[in-house]
Parts: structure tokens; C-alpha cells; sequence
């Protein structure tokens, strides 16, 4: 809460103040947070190491039951689903991620590709599908541009709450004044 003694107006103005200046504090969002879902373990720890040098944090599941369980914990920024896992597919997790947070950006990897399930895949949103064994370099390119995607998504969107509440402020201002201007004008009948 911002100090309270500059505020002359007293405790109205500064508690309506400290709620606009709450809206400019970051969103309980792990905007780096990433889940790597993949059943083969160099995989996994391969994209955790690319995540990693992205800036990100990831969480790894080996299953998509182990996934599900981490997606119950918090909202990721980014998901990196193997398309064929023991227990379902990549799809079948891709579904109830995007229906959860639209933003979350999801890569689709594998390494036994195909057109239908690629077409499957940017459908239901995914943000990019790459063919194993990929180049380190390219998969670090696309998770920074997921990443970057969703930062902008989200910066979009703190934007937009502080431009509501300035618009809020602007009219209890407004109010304000023509309340003043009337208490010093009265009218004369």
C-alpha cells in the first residue's frame, strides 16, 4: 500500500489510489513457468536444460497423468507435450491446457510425425510442432518466441486493467469536480 502521508485528502482517496497502484503489481501468473511432458527421459531433461537457458522453469511429468497433476498446481506460460505418451497423447493434453488458460502457448514434439496430427494440433492452438531429434538451437528460437508471446499477451493484458481503472478514476474525478463546483455554486431559486 503507498504511503499514506501525501495523500491530503485522507483515507478515501488514498485507499481508492492504492487500488489503482495495485493494479500495476504483477499477476500471480507464472509467466515463466513450463511444463515438459515427455516419456523419454533424455527428452525431458534435454528441454529442461533448453528451458532453462530460456529463462523459464521447468516442470517435468513423464506421464500425462503426472501432467495432469502438475497442471491441477498453477497456470504455465508454456508446455511442451510429446505427442505420444504411455498412458494418452499430447492432443488429448493439449485440449483441457488450452481450455484452462488460452495462453499458454504449447509446442507439440515427435519424433513419428504426421500431417493429420500436426493439423490436429495447431487446431486445437498450439503454437508450434517440431519433429524429433530437433536442432537445439531452433527449439530454443520457438520456446523464447512462445515465451516472449505469452509475456506480451500477459503485458497486453495488465495494460488493459490499468486503462479500465484509470478510465474509473478519470470519472470519480470528474464527479468530484462537478460535486465541488456545485457545493461552491449553488444554485438560487
Amino acid at each position: 500500500m503507498a504511503d499514506s502521508s501525501w495523500f491530503p485528502a485522507g483515507d478515501r482517496v488514498r485507499d481508492m489510489v492504492g487500488c489503482a497502484l495495485s493494479m500495476t503489481m504483477p499477476s500471480s501468473l507464472d509467466v515463466d513457468a513450463v511444463l515438459v511432458v515427455d516419456d523419454d527421459a533424455v527428452s525431458r531433461i534435454l528441454c529442461a536444460s533448453v528451458v532453462a537457458n530460456a529463462g523459464g522453469q521447468a516442470f517435468l511429468a513423464e506421464t500425462a497423468a503426472q501432467a495432469r497433476g502438475l497442471l491441477a498446481e498453477r497456470e504455465y506460460a508454456c508446455a511442451v507435450l510429446d505427442l505420444h505418451l504411455p498412458d494418452a497423447t499430447g492432443l488429448e493434453l493439449l485440449r483441457p491446457i488450452k481450455e484452462r488458460s488460452r495462453r499458454t502457448e504449447v509446442i507439440v514434439v515427435t519424433a513419428h510425425a504426421d500431417v493429420e496430427s500436426a493439423i490436429e494440433a495447431l487446431r486445437l492452438g498450439a503454437f508450434d510442432y517440431i519433429l524429433k531429434p530437433f536442432d537445439v538451437r531452433g527449439f530454443t528460437h520457438r520456446l523464447q518466441s512462445a515465451l516472449e508471446r505469452r509475456r506480451v499477451m500477459a503485458e497486453n493484458t495488465r495494460m488493459q486493467a490499468m486503462l479500465v481503472q484509470a478510465e474509473r478514476m478519470a470519472s470519480v474525478g470528474t464527479l468530484a469536480s462537478g460535486m465541488a463546483h456545485e457545493i461552491n455554486n449553488p444554485l438560487a431559486y
